[in-house]
């Protein structure tokens, strides 16, 4: 694998506002000339929700469920 910091210094500026604007909602665009792939993004803590319309996230899905910390619980919550 190349490094990192040469492939970005080999980058034009043009290539370094498409990688971070990235090619769809969950992917940046590949660099082809540098071999850089197409890397795909998840979103959080509740796991890769990929879907083919970025907009339909959270219509038709359950909510997430977030628990408090042992810190928290033990600090804050009333018992």
């Amino acid at each position: 694998m190349q490094d990192i910091v040469k492939i970005v210094q080999q980058m034009t500026l043009e290539e370094k506002a498409a990688l971070v604007t990235g090619a769809s909602a969950w992917t940046t665009t590949p660099i082809e000339r540098l071999d850089a792939p197409e890397l795909f993004m998840a979103d959080g803590p509740h796991g890769v929700r990929r879907v083919p319309d970025v907009h339909a996230l959270g219509g038709s899905q359950p909510p997430g469920h977030l628990l408090p910390n042992c810190g928290f619980a033990g600090r804050h919550v009333e018992r």
